[in-house]
């Protein structure tokens, strides 16, 4: 049975300040970004796919993920929070705004991921501002 009692839509600001608004529980989320089509047609996603996101709230849905063995939580935390080896979303997030933000990659030999070592807080700080 698929419940929704809980179902809600916070800013990253939000859920990184209170973090218990997310259950600790197995789920499914997305990300919204309200400048998500300036930054596909700056990395001219539209060239390759002319069809336009989903909206929540009239700002794009750039991101979709399930958390099932971590909760909710945890997941949404990684994302907001953590560093870019523990997700997709900052990973994908950074390589995008990478001269924007001034972010270097770091590679671990081996690893098919990389993260952004110091600079990791830019990209928190701009998570944090833009994305639901």
């Amino acid at each position: 049975m698929i419940s929704t009692n809980r179902f809600g839509f916070f800013p990253a600001s939000d859920l990184a300040k209170h973090p218990d608004l997310v259950p600790d529980a197995p789920g499914v989320y997305l990300a919204h970004f309200p400048d998500g089509i300036q930054l596909l047609r700056q990395w001219r996603y539209f060239e390759f796919d002319t069809r336009m996101p989903s909206k929540v709230s009239g700002d794009p849905v750039l991101y979709i993920g399930m958390a099932d063995r971590v909760g909710l939580r945890d997941r949404i935390r990684n994302h907001i929070q953590s560093n870019s080896r523990m997700s997709t979303l900052r990973m994908t997030t950074g390589a995008l705004l990478r001269t924007a933000l001034d972010l270097t990659p770091v590679v671990t030999a081996g690893k098919s991921y990389f993260h952004f070592g110091r600079d990791e807080a830019r990209l928190t700080d701009w998570l944090s501002k833009n994305v639901r």
